[in-house]
């Protein structure tokens, strides 16, 4: 049988918990803005060495097969730059291009 306290103890756990989950939440997400805000005071060069690696860190779930494709792919891509087979436009270029045909 349950007493009093335990039953009062029952009714007032899921709140505290509740309210603990929102304060952590609350610190997390307030180390998070500090983080960020550090994150982009940073000059540029170390900014994006900082996001290579947080790309990277995301990455851990891509199919080490698709990986070699599209390496083999990027490789081929590079080859044919560097050989003058197929000259690279601006990616703005590229888009206006691709605009284009998809208004049409």
């Amino acid at each position: 049988m349950i007493g009093y306290n335990q039953t009062r103890l029952y009714n007032v756990l899921p709140f505290q918990l509740n309210y603990l989950a929102i304060l952590v939440g609350d610190i997390i997400m307030l180390s998070i803005e500090r983080l960020m805000k550090e994150a982009l005071s940073l000059p540029n060069a170390l900014r994006a060495q900082l996001a290579e690696r947080l790309v990277e860190s995301l990455e851990f779930d891509i199919d080490g097969t698709v990986q070699k494709l599209w390496t083999v792919e990027a490789k081929q891509r590079r080859d044919e730059i560097r050989s003058g087979m197929v000259e690279p436009i601006p990616g703005e270029e590229a888009l206006a291009h691709i605009r284009q045909i998809i208004a049409q």
